[in-house]
């Protein structure tokens, strides 16, 4: 007997990288069966409640998980349409915190073709949430990601800014990695070694405000392609931020790690030495 490898899928990575923003929460519209293992899922990769939250969340949408509430569609909703059920929680979901929603179709509700953002615009909460209208479930997990990074960061039109010299965003580590949020520490204390700032890192932890920072980088430096490509188009393309693909690739072990940092370090015109062993 053959057991075939289990593969996250696209639709899988844009709910994570929704959940991966600090102030931000994923929504599902979709029946309650999609929700339990991406719950779990995001609680393990980036926990966030306290003990105290549970009372919180314990209304409906929730019902005591406090990361991504869900719609519930039935039966019904698949003949006749289930944007009255997107109206009827906008209240609940974005009145929660002060965070933002980013609402993401299931696979089936793919195929009822509401039109999420025409709901969030009926119900005034254009300024709190948002929606990824493509169905991503036959790309990668990567791709789902990457995509979902990318349309949040363009909703939020983050403000031109100067450029500030010697600063850079670190783009592509999703929270689907081992101790991700070590490994941005860990990134950014190599970098600051010579004399180079992180500002933000879309798709890894930061919020809101750290998108709008984001434009005044001077470059954008790249640790796992596949995770960034769309998003390192649009900031090129939109703020004119290019980005910094070190031929190493990603940094993982002790010599492709020195050889990430050294290769910004000189393409950012400052001392490769500082951050070699």
């Amino acid at each position: 007997m053959t057991f075939n490898r289990i593969h996250l899928d696209g639709f899988s990575g844009a709910l994570l990288a929704a959940e991966s923003f600090g102030d931000g929460r994923a929504v599902l519209h979709g029946p309650g069966g999609c929700r339990s293992y991406h719950t779990f899922l995001s609680s393990q990769c980036y926990p966030r409640a306290d003990i105290g939250d549970r009372e919180r969340f314990s209304g409906q949408y929730f019902f005591g998980q406090d990361r991504i509430p869900c719609t519930y569609i039935d039966e019904d909703d698949y003949i006749n349409g289930s944007e009255d059920k997107i109206e009827e929680c906008l209240p609940i979901v974005c009145g929660i915190d002060d965070g933002f929603e980013v609402f993401i179709k299931s696979p089936g509700s793919s195929l009822i073709g509401d039109n999420v953002t025409d709901a969030i615009e009926r119900s005034g909460y254009s300024g709190k949430a948002m929606a990824i209208e493509e169905s991503l479930i036959s790309q990668p997990f990567s791709r789902g990601y990457d995509r979902t990074v990318m349309t949040v960061s363009e909703w939020m039109d983050p403000p031109v800014r100067e450029t500030r010299k010697g600063t850079v965003n670190i783009l592509g580590l999703p929270i689907s990695s081992n101790d991700w949020r070590e490994a941005l520490a860990d990134l950014g204390s190599l970098l600051a070694m010579a004399g180079i700032e992180v500002i933000s890192s879309p798709g890894a932890g930061c919020g809101a405000e750290g998108i709008r920072e984001s434009a005044a980088a001077e470059y954008n430096v790249i640790v796992s392609p596949e995770y960034c490509r769309d998003t390192a188009q649009y900031y090129e393309k939109e703020h004119g931020i290019p980005a910094i693909y070190p031929d190493a690739g990603a940094p993982v072990g002790f010599d492709a790690t020195e050889s990430w940092a050294e290769s910004i370090a000189i393409r950012m015109g400052k001392d490769p030495s500082a951050v070699r062993r």
